[in-house]
């Protein structure tokens, strides 16, 4: 993964809560060129209903996301190896796969350092599935059905998460060349 000064990735438009900015900051994906730019952020939405999948793609990418879909865990897995996605949308209940154990395997990737996972469910409501996702890794954990406005803030926040992380890693990285 490449990343860039912490300098560009904070200097970014004002985020406060009604700011109608694009999602859009430096990006680590293979798929941007190798100098610091902007690129939209890439959302990987893993459902099997099919019109979930498509309500949640269009609320996305109407907000200026790019997104990937997949309808199973496997498919899923791929994508996010494939696409490298900065936020991954994942239904607890995949029809080939536990969501909890694919987070765990997202979340764990090396190829993969700094991807959120939001497990989402309409079935695994209780207190002990919300703990055991978020024990698995996950980022956050979302009921099924969601309000599109609450939807999207879930995503801004998971990529101001994301945000900071890849900043905090660049210092970091930036800290220990002066040092060495």
């Amino acid at each position: 993964a490449r990343f860039f000064p912490a300098h560009s990735l904070l200097a970014r438009a004002d985020n406060r809560q009604g700011s109608s900015r694009s999602p859009l900051v430096p990006h680590r994906s293979p798929s941007c060129c190798q100098l610091p730019q902007k690129c939209v952020m890439r959302i990987l939405v893993a459902e099997d209903d099919p019109l979930l999948a498509d309500g949640l793609m269009r609320a996305l990418r109407g907000a200026g996301y790019e997104v990937v879909t997949a309808p199973t865990g496997a498919a899923g897995l791929q994508a996010a190896r494939e696409h490298h996605p900065d936020v991954v949308l994942l239904d607890v209940r995949l029809p080939d796969a536990d969501g909890v154990e694919i987070c765990r395997q997202l979340k764990n990737d090396p190829t993969l350092p700094d991807i959120f996972v939001a497990l989402c469910s309409g079935e695994a409501r209780s207190s002990n599935h919300k703990v055991t996702g978020l024990d698995s890794g996950a980022d956050d954990y979302l009921l099924k059905p969601i309000q599109l406005d609450e939807l999207r803030a879930r995503v801004r926040n998971l990529v101001r998460l994301r945000e900071t992380t890849v900043a905090l890693r660049a210092s970091e990285q930036h800290f220990r060349q002066l040092v060495d």
